[in-house]
């Protein structure tokens, strides 16, 4: 979600997946400081995102950013794809042109 903080993505991935505070609670993370995490009063540390992304099936990074590296990956070589094809297209029409 766009503009999400990391305690809103939390709280929305541990209520999709029917999570309780305390189910995705874990040793060294309370059920009360994920309620911190949820409501913006702390911010995770490195080590409690790597224990919480599994948890709720996200990598660290996505817990973190809203964004995952390899979806990030595979646009860009979408997009690299899309303008690869783009410019084949003109190559060849600038070829065309050349011939006539």
């Amino acid at each position: 979600m766009c503009g999400e903080r990391v305690g809103a993505r939390v709280r929305r991935l541990r209520e999709e997946r029917g999570l309780s505070q305390h189910g995705l609670a874990a040793p060294g993370l309370t059920s009360a400081y994920i309620s911190l995490v949820e409501r913006g009063r702390r911010n995770p540390s490195v080590k409690a995102l790597r224990v919480l992304a599994p948890r709720l099936g996200v990598t660290p990074e996505f817990l973190e950013t809203g964004e995952d590296p390899l979806c990030v990956a595979l646009e860009t070589v979408e997009s690299q794809r899309k303008l690869i094809r783009s410019l084949r297209r003109q190559i060849n029409e600038m070829r065309r042109r050349a011939e006539v």
